[in-house]
């Protein structure tokens, strides 16, 4: 049985492999343990910004260089397979 770290650890190396090797800060955001043998597991990281250019960038303070990005992940936490890596929707 996987435990929380673990199922972390694994979701930050699919999450790097599948989106990219520019993401950054990738934190644990919010866990839940369903009956069903699966975490419910809200992960966020930080990707650049491609709408700043680098000149506006150079000159402003308010143009965040990057952007915050959150997915909902489904991980069994007997074998540690991914079911699912979805768009986290604000509700």
């Amino acid at each position: 049985m996987l435990t929380i770290k673990e199922a972390f650890i694994k979701i930050k190396a699919t999450i790097i492999e599948n989106f990219g090797d520019d993401i950054q800060d990738i934190r644990l955001e919010e866990m839940e343990t369903n009956p069903s043998g699966t975490y419910e597991l809200t992960i966020s990281y930080l990707i650049p910004n491609k709408n700043v250019s680098s000149m506006a960038s150079m000159y402003s303070t308010l143009q965040n260089p990057f952007i915050r990005q959150y997915k909902k992940v489904s991980i069994d936490f007997n074998d540690g397979t991914i079911f699912s890596i979805k768009i986290h929707k604000n509700e």
